[in-house]
């Protein structure tokens, strides 16, 4: 019988929001260890090849989608609590990225950027169980572009979960780190009306000297309905300190639905040199493939999805709490995929150039 994770999660929130209490009252060197952060991303993108376009062509892409006129992405604000047994992290945050990835949730949900609290269960050793609305354990890209090498996120990254709701148990020690999940579906924070479906995550990574390994792997129901099927989705990434001033990062994805009639799949994969040029300036080229044979992640009336990007970032660090950056990206496909002109007419290439301006606070 599957978890009632809802109850769980709301539980553990609800247990750590009155430890918290509890400490606060008790210690007067507790208000220390509470921090924030606040984010923006503000950002105009037009499309080189169709000067009216109004988005990028490809409904699923959420983050930096808008064109043609000056847009919030996200705006972000968060509390923290951490101390050596327990940790608690409350965000909310409004802009376009919101508003289309967050559409499907129920109406109180869609500007929760993270809610979850944690124990730690041993205490000299690094072993923890989260509970709550978290960041997706897939990938290495997060909602906070500010944090990644390039403005927007890659293809592959961009079609696999931002956040996840459930329950994770994790460990790290020096070298090596793990978590396991029990989750309420692939990028849900309220389950679907009467999936009693498993949702499984597993997450393995190694730190070595000057490189970074992980691997994230998810199963689980593809939703309510009897016989839908499995969703299978394993991803591995790494990252390579190539010198001081040069970093590396490589991914793979591969996805596979499956049920007793068929297996459909997908894959894609993303390379990204960044080079700094000195403290403030650095410039960042990305090349990145998805291939959707069957439409599983990609909706489009095209029977095939095969697209090759290339993409160069500029960036310039006004100071540590802002970055400016501008991307020119190309996107080309082997068959009419992106949308132009209010949806009435495709193309099989895209070329897009972005600015962004970001700003973190953070105490």
């Amino acid at each position: 019988m599957v978890l009632k994770l809802e109850r769980y999660i709301s539980v553990a929130v609800f247990w750590g929001l009155m430890t918290i209490y509890s400490f606060l009252s008790a210690q007067t060197d507790t208000l220390q260890r509470w921090n924030y952060s606040v984010y923006a991303d503000m950002f105009f993108g037009k499309s080189v090849l169709v000067g009216d376009n109004t988005d990028v062509g490809i409904d699923e892409i959420v983050s930096h989608h808008r064109l043609g006129e000056l847009s919030l992405n996200t705006a972000i604000a968060t509390v923290n609590y951490d101390d050596e047994r327990i940790r608690f992290s409350a965000g909310l945050g409004a802009g376009t990225y919101f508003v289309k990835n967050l559409s499907a949730e129920p109406l109180g949900y869609r500007n929760i950027f993270q809610c979850y609290g944690g124990l730690k269960l041993v205490k000299n050793k690094e072993i923890w169980v989260d509970a709550g609305i978290m960041p997706s354990h897939i990938g290495y890209e997060s909602a906070i572009s500010m944090d990644q090498p390039t403005l927007s996120r890659s293809l592959v990254s961009d079609f696999s979960p931002y956040y996840e709701t459930g329950v994770k148990i994790s460990a790290q020690q020096t070298r090596f780190g793990g978590a396991l999940l029990l989750l309420n579906g692939w990028q849900r924070m309220w389950r679907m009306p009467n999936d009693r479906t498993s949702h499984l995550g597993v997450q393995l990574n190694y730190t070595g000297h000057g490189v970074f390994i992980n691997y994230s792997g998810y199963y689980g129901g593809l939703g309510a309905i009897s016989g839908a099927g499995k969703r299978s989705f394993h991803d591995i990434y790494a990252t390579f300190s190539i010198k001081e001033n040069m970093k590396f990062w490589l991914l793979f994805d591969f996805g596979q639905d499956m049920n007793l009639a068929s297996q459909k799949y997908w894959w894609g994969n993303a390379a990204v040199l960044q080079y700094l040029v000195n403290d403030r300036f650095s410039v960042s080229g990305r090349f990145e493939r998805f291939v959707d044979p069957n439409n599983r992640i990609v909706s489009t009336s095209a029977n095939l999805v095969n697209v090759t990007g290339y993409s160069i970032n500029t960036d310039y660090r006004i100071n540590d709490k802002v970055l400016v950056r501008i991307e020119t990206k190309q996107l080309q496909a082997t068959k009419a995929i992106f949308f132009n002109n209010g949806n009435t007419t495709f193309s099989k290439s895209s070329l897009l150039v972005m600015g962004s301006i970001a700003w973190k606070l953070k105490k």
